[in-house]
């Protein structure tokens, strides 16, 4: 499951009254936070939290916009808000930063997103679950522009809190037992096998069976002192669950196969959650199933 960030740039034009440069207060963010939430409630959608790390970034944001009078979804030295936002410690498995200016008001920002027909609105998204707030205004923009917001709408993820290898390894077995096929057995070397590759995508930034140093899952069964004579890998990324990882294995015909495989006798699994997973690709839950026989 790949991770997709959405990038939107709205350029509006409203009311625009003089001010001083002033960043959002706490009673501010309680009525913006209620009214989003009042638009969420229209559309029959869940209510949104509001989180520490996301406002901060949002509040940095809107008053860069207002200081530096740039308006973009990036940061004013170019760089992407998905990455900027990683670097305050919050993972996601979606995220959204929606911007507007020059709307002197809450009720006046939140009317134009749900009527602008333009551009997708994340405040109405269904995935998202936790939202960072930011609001700037300054006096004599040269654009006019005045009031400038930003709102990070985010789909948080986290580590699996549970006993994930034999979570994985027994809908496995569940699996193989829909076909009368014994169950596997956890194996501590092929568990090692496992646990390194999952470890070397997410520290290298790839997805692959065979590694950036060109071995393969049966040279890093031989590494951790499997002495394998048939040898078969599973690999996911993105899932969060062992239901997840196990029903998309399910439902692709090579790894469906490889979990049926009547000659393999062991197992190994590896899973690693990278929460700063800045890559070309972010998945962030990096998993392996390694099966085998001696």
């Amino acid at each position: 499951m790949k991770i997709v960030a959405i990038r939107i740039i709205l350029i509006v034009l409203g009311v625009f009254l003089w001010m001083s440069p002033a960043p959002v207060t706490s009673k501010s963010l309680d009525q913006i936070l209620h009214q989003v939430n009042q638009l969420r409630a229209k559309h029959s959608l869940n209510p949104l939290r509001l989180e520490l790390r996301l406002t901060e970034f949002s509040q940095e944001h809107a008053e860069a916009m207002a200081e530096h009078r740039f308006f973009d979804t990036r940061a004013r030295d170019g760089s992407d808000f998905e990455n900027n936002i990683l670097k305050t410690g919050y993972s996601f498995q979606k995220v959204a930063l929606q911007v507007a200016a020059g709307f002197p008001s809450v009720a006046h920002v939140v009317t134009h997103w749900e009527a602008d027909d333009q551009a997708p609105n994340h405040i109405l998204n269904q995935d998202v679950q936790e939202i960072g707030i930011g609001y700037a205004a300054i006096a004599n923009d040269p654009r006019g522009h005045n009031h400038y917001w930003a709102i990070t709408l985010a789909k948080p993820t986290h580590r699996f809190p549970g006993n994930w290898r034999t979570a994985v390894l027994k809908k496995v077995n569940a699996f193989r037992e829909r076909y009368k096929l014994r169950p596997l057995t956890a194996n501590d070397d092929l568990n090692e096998a496992a646990q390194a590759h999952s470890n070397d995508m997410a520290a290298k930034d790839y997805f692959a069976h065979i590694a950036p140093d060109g071995s393969s899952v049966a040279e890093r069964a031989e590494r951790a002192g499997y002495p394998w004579r048939y040898i078969l890998e599973n690999i996911a990324a993105g899932q969060t669950t062992p239901e997840e990882v196990v029903g998309g294995w399910i439902g692709s015909d090579s790894h469906r196969e490889a979990m049926l495989e009547r000659d393999i006798k062991e197992a190994g699994i590896g899973y690693h959650f990278y929460p700063q997973d800045g890559g070309h690709a972010r998945h962030f839950h990096y998993w392996v199933l390694v099966m085998g026989r001696q």
